[in-house]
C-alpha cells in the first residue's frame, strides 16, 4: 500500500453566491475557509453554517449539500488521501 500521503487536486479562491448549490458527495476531501458568513452545509443532521475565518474539513463521500445566500470570499482545497486505511479514516474522522 505504501506510505500514506495527500494529493492536492485543486486549490483556488473565488466569490461564491447563490449558484454555489451542489452535492458535495465526491471521492476527495474538501477544505474550506470563508471570509464572510453566508455559506452553509446541509446534511442529514441539519445545517452547519460555515463561520468566517474558520477552516472546515468535508470528508469524501459525505452526504452534504453546499448552499450560499450571499456573496462570500471562499478559499478551497480538494485533497485525495492515498494509501490511508479506509477503516482508520472512518474511525478517526
Amino acid at each position: 500500500m505504501g506510505i500514506p500521503a495527500l494529493r492536492l487536486l485543486a486549490v483556488g479562491h473565488e466569490i461564491i453566491d447563490s449558484w454555489w448549490n451542489m452535492s458535495l458527495r465526491a471521492d476527495f476531501w474538501r477544505l474550506y475557509l470563508n471570509r464572510e458568513a453566508g455559506a452553509a452545509l446541509r446534511h442529514p443532521g441539519g445545517t452547519t453554517p460555515l463561520l468566517p475565518d474558520s477552516c472546515w474539513l468535508v470528508p469524501a463521500g459525505c452526504e452534504a449539500r453546499a448552499v450560499c445566500a450571499r456573496p462570500v470570499r471562499h478559499l478551497y482545497a480538494h485533497i485525495e488521501l492515498i494509501g490511508w486505511s479506509t477503516a482508520w479514516v472512518a474511525r478517526s474522522f
